[in-house]
């Protein structure tokens, strides 16, 4: 499996290969089919910067990057619905941005200070709208007070080598697409608020994949402070592998309401809450890992049926003794075994003292 994913990656790279491309220095619409852009400085714009409006297009930073939403609502680089989009070697930051809350009550937009004046803002860095296929986005790094990276009705598309951090919503967040890979990528929500904690947990999560099938998360982290590490809701056949999902005060992986996904060689961790919590039915769970320092490693909710385990290490530490509980959750029979040996060991230990 780890071979296949390899390849993917090398295929992925070789697309990525040098072209001609035309030389830009400025925030504008991206509209020629087939053209590919180049930056040659860093550019900024005080709301939106760069809007997709063809297929076949490849806008390459060259290492620059976009300052965006300076004055007003914003998006670094928005999709409207555009196939074979290629978006490399960038940097998107939203300017000036910090996010007081007296007077928050909207569980899904933020105020924005520009000096002494209060703004609603909604900005995101790299908006994939409906229906825009068969993407790919490399070597992009994204700091937004929205989500980083949005695919919305979006198929096909593919995250390599990418960090995505927002700082009160979700740093990647795939809505109701089909086959999105994200793969050797960083995912993070930074905020840690108290008042967005009643509003705006939900959506406060590293990496989120909802009502989506197909999807593949592979050696890549979902961090929050408040929200969930990773979180897969009402989807199916998501394959997560080799992947981190940590959490300050929530669950370290979350899967709820989803089917028929695969998890292997993850690590759910979490500081105060659940490592692993799942609350669906029919996954298969193969050598992960769950902690805790106060919670359960990992907890399959009682109404979720037909899960298989095997392999999985479920660990709590608790700080005051520094000690730790160790659990495993396995089918296999060898596994058992082992358990039981290790016991017989340490029973026959204490007995001897």
């Amino acid at each position: 499996m780890k071979i296949n994913y390899i390849l993917l990656i090398l295929i992925l790279v070789i697309q990525i290969g040098i072209v001609s491309a035309t030389e830009i220095d400025n925030c504008k619409t991206l509209d020629t089919d087939g053209e590919s852009y180049i930056l040659n400085q860093s550019v900024s714009s005080s709301g939106t910067c760069f809007t997709i409006n063809a297929d076949n297009i490849t806008l390459d930073g060259n290492g620059y990057n976009i300052n965006f939403s300076i004055l007003k609502f914003g998006v670094g680089i928005i999709n409207g619905g555009y196939d074979n989009v290629t978006i490399k070697n960038i940097h998107i930051n939203q300017i000036n941005f910090s996010l007081p809350y007296s007077n928050f009550n909207d569980s899904y937009h933020a105020y924005v200070t520009r000096g002494s004046v209060g703004e609603l803002i909604d900005s995101k860095g790299l908006w994939f709208q409906s229906t825009s296929n068969n993407g790919l986005i490399f070597n992009v790094s994204i700091n937004v007070s929205r989500e980083a990276i949005l695919f919305d009705r979006s198929h096909n598309n593919t995250i390599l080598n990418s960090t995505a951090i927002s700082n009160i919503s979700a740093g990647i967040f795939v809505y109701d697409s089909l086959n999105v890979s994200i793969i050797n990528s960083r995912a993070v929500s930074y905020t840690s608020d108290t008042n967005i904690t009643r509003n705006y947990m939900f959506r406060a999560i590293g990496i989120q994949i909802d009502n989506s099938s197909n999807s593949l998360i592979f050696n890549s982290s979902g961090t929050s402070n408040i929200g969930y590490g990773i979180m897969i809701f009402s989807s199916v056949n998501t394959n997560l592998s080799n992947n981190n999902g940590i959490s300050n005060t929530n669950i370290g992986i979350m899967i709820s309401k989803s089917s028929n996904n695969t998890l292997r060689f993850n690590n759910g961790i979490s500081n105060t809450s659940i490592g692993i919590y799942i609350d669906s039915d029919n996954n298969t769970l193969t050598s992960n890992i769950g902690i805790s320092d106060t919670s359960y490693g990992s907890t399959i909710s009682k109404s979720s049926n037909n899960n298989n385990t095997k392999n999985n290490l479920f660990q709590i530490q608790n700080k005051t003794t520094n000690t730790k509980t160790v659990i495993f959750s396995n089918e296999n029979t060898q596994t058992v075994l082992l358990i039981f040996v290790l016991l017989l060991i340490i029973f026959l230990i204490v007995k001897k003292k």
